[in-house]
């Protein structure tokens, strides 16, 4: 018969893991605030060369709900990292 083998986690192993998952939603999360930011410049250079454009309004709507959605992701994750940190 064969035997099967499960991984055993320590508490540590686990913490690690969960520290470094969250560090990269941190630093995806900040790349998406920038391109955000970028979308709104854009758009606002936009509005300067060209007349009002249905196209154009629809990607500031949805650059400002990038703001706003990862910012309020980050902040999330920013302390779920610090919970994390002071209960380990």
């Amino acid at each position: 018969m064969y035997q099967v083998f499960y991984p055993v986690y320590q508490t540590e192993d686990i913490v690690r893991i969960l520290m470094v998952l969250i560090i990269i939603f941190i630093i995806l999360h900040i790349v998406g605030i920038i391109f955000g930011i970028l979308s709104r410049v854009n758009c606002a250079n936009a509005r300067k060369s060209e007349p009002v454009n249905t196209v154009e309004k629809i990607g500031s709507i949805f650059g400002i709900l990038g703001i706003i959605g990862n910012t309020i992701i980050l902040i999330v994750s920013i302390i779920v990292a610090v919970v994390i940190f002071i209960i380990f």
